[in-house]
């Protein structure tokens, strides 16, 4: 075996020839953030929105072999980062804040008229994001201001990437007051579509934060007391069988609620048949024998609570409007059965508004 020794040298030569390998020198491009105005025309909306779904359809680099030439490091809230520099292979420069689970880095892609756009990307559990782009390569100061920006949270995003149904939200007010677009097919069943905002097809702009839904006409209301509106989600984008989703987040807790188009139920068939598939999610849960908050003149029909192990309660209410059903779901904390009350009385505002 004494013939190993040499090569076992040798790997060491060549590891180590590649180790002494010098970083890229620093950027210094003169490229600068794209001049965005307060509120987009709706042809910057949709170029911004392109360019975003471009890149963020991309998968994820894989970083496993990358260079670990270190270009620099930031320190931000008790975690110091290195900024790697590219290798070719890799992305221009590319970091990973363990802190927040994210993997953030500078790319390139080709604009369309022969020349490149510049964007500083970010991915971790939360989806995808769009954090800058560039009229060109940046230069090393503009790169870390924004990379500072972007880890202190002091600069907001552009753009979320849904991977699952292809859409983009742009963080920025529009003419339009839409927000979104779904450049994939049609959603249907397994793969919804996730937006944070109108997009003028399923979700119709109001003047304000609370959406109004396409064919049944229900607005989602801003907020539900402490609840706030969170994601907004096509099931099926097909007229006949339209499926919109609202959901509110407080706390780790939620309230959702769909609109389905569905002409031949009412809402106590549709409740009777959801009932049982709801309570499955909760196989000891205990129904609640006390009154449940649906009823009155234009408010929910029906509706079900019951307690579950960890002390919270879930629920279920449905209504009809229209050839729709309006279902709600809850996971609420038993202590703060007040504030749930509050929300569905706000959901029965906005169910009787949609009814006039």
């Amino acid at each position: 075996m004494r013939w190993l020794l040499p090569l076992a040298g040798l790997f060491c030569l060549l590891a180590g020839a590649a180790a002494a390998q010098p970083c890229a020198g620093p950027l210094s491009g003169g490229g600068q953030p794209w001049a965005l105005p307060d509120v987009l025309s709706e042809g910057q909306r949709m170029a911004v929105s392109k360019v975003a779904a471009e890149a963020l359809r991309k998968p994820t680099p894989d970083l496993t072999r990358a260079s670990r030439c270190v270009s620099y490091e930031l320190a931000v809230e008790g975690e110091t980062i290195n900024v790697m520099a590219g290798d070719g292979d890799t992305p221009i420069r590319w970091m990973k804040s363990e802190v927040q689970g994210m993997t953030i880095y500078l790319t390139s892609q080709d604009d369309g008229e022969g020349g490149k756009d510049y964007l500083l990307l970010a991915r971790n559990e939360a989806g995808d994001f769009l954090f800058q782009l560039y009229t060109g390569e940046p230069s090393e100061s503009v790169l870390r201001k924004d990379l500072l920006g972007l880890l202190d949270g002091s600069s907001a995003p552009i753009a979320l990437y849904d991977r699952v149904g292809d859409a983009v939200t742009l963080f920025r007010p529009s003419q339009s007051g839409l927000m979104s677009h779904i450049f994939g097919p049609t959603p249907k069943g397994e793969k919804p579509a996730k937006l944070y905002g109108p997009d003028g097809r399923y979700f119709l702009a109001t003047g304000s934060r609370a959406p109004r839904l396409a064919s049944s006409g229900f607005v989602c209301p801003e907020t539900l007391g402490e609840f706030r509106l969170g994601a907004l989600s096509v099931h099926n984008g097909e007229f006949e069988h339209l499926a919109l989703q609202c959901d509110y987040g407080a706390d780790e807790l939620g309230i959702s609620l769909y609109a389905i188009r569905r002409p031949s139920e009412t809402a106590q068939s549709w409740f009777e048949a959801a009932l049982p598939e709801a309570r499955r999610a909760f196989p000891t849960a205990k129904i609640d024998p006390g009154p449940v908050p649906v009823g009155g003149r234009n408010g929910f029909e029906f509706g079900r609570i019951w307690v579950l192990d960890t002390g919270g309660v879930a629920g279920l209410w449905t209504a009809q409007l229209g050839e729709h059903i309006v279902e709600v779901r809850g996971r609420l904390a038993y202590d703060k059965m007040k504030v749930a009350g509050a929300a569905l009385s706000r959901l029965n505002k906005a169910l009787a508004d949609a009814r006039r």
